[in-house]
Parts: structure tokens; sequence; C-alpha cells
């Protein structure tokens, strides 16, 4: 299953408004096509914000998966050989 796609799913299990921001842009954690849209690769830094019922846990689950994304690959990302952790995530306050 394609990394966006496993996002989606995973935030469309909650019932809380998601986005997640990188590149400059901030786009609905929900669509697979502003994900698509939003190019982060990995290595790049984004930030998982959630509004509403469940929103700290939507927060958490969305954050493990972005950062454990390159391990799904089979193959440590580029950017974890530079030394740089790969998929970070980080939690924003709503």
């Amino acid at each position: 299953m394609r990394p966006s796609k496993q996002v989606v799913e995973l935030a469309n299990s909650f019932p809380c408004e998601i986005t997640i921001t990188a590149c400059g842009q901030e786009v609905d954690a929900k669509s697979i096509l502003g994900l698509i849209g939003l190019g982060a690769e990995c290595g790049a830094e984004v930030v998982v914000r959630a509004k509403g019922e469940r929103a700290e846990e939507a927060v958490s689950a969305l954050s493990a998966l972005l950062a454990s994304l390159p391990e799904l690959h089979g193959e440590p990302a580029e950017a974890e050989r530079r030394g740089r952790p790969a998929g970070r995530a980080g939690m924003a306050p709503s």
C-alpha cells in the first residue's frame, strides 16, 4: 500500500479535523489528492495537527505512522544514511 493511502486511511479512522504541513504547505490529512500534491519526501519535516474529538490520539497515531514510513520499504531512507532522522513527524498544539 502506498504511504499516502496509509496516511489517509488512518486519518479517516478519526472523527477530528487533521492537517499535515510540509514544504510550506498545509493539507487535509484525509485527502489523498492533498497529500500527493504536498510532495513531501522521506526526510522532510512534517507537522501533524488535529482539532476535535480524539485529536491527541490522531496526532500520535499519524506521527508514528509517518516516522515508520522508510521502514515500510525495507531499506533505510537516504536521510537516515546521512545521519538525519527520516520521516520526522512533529506534534503541534491546535
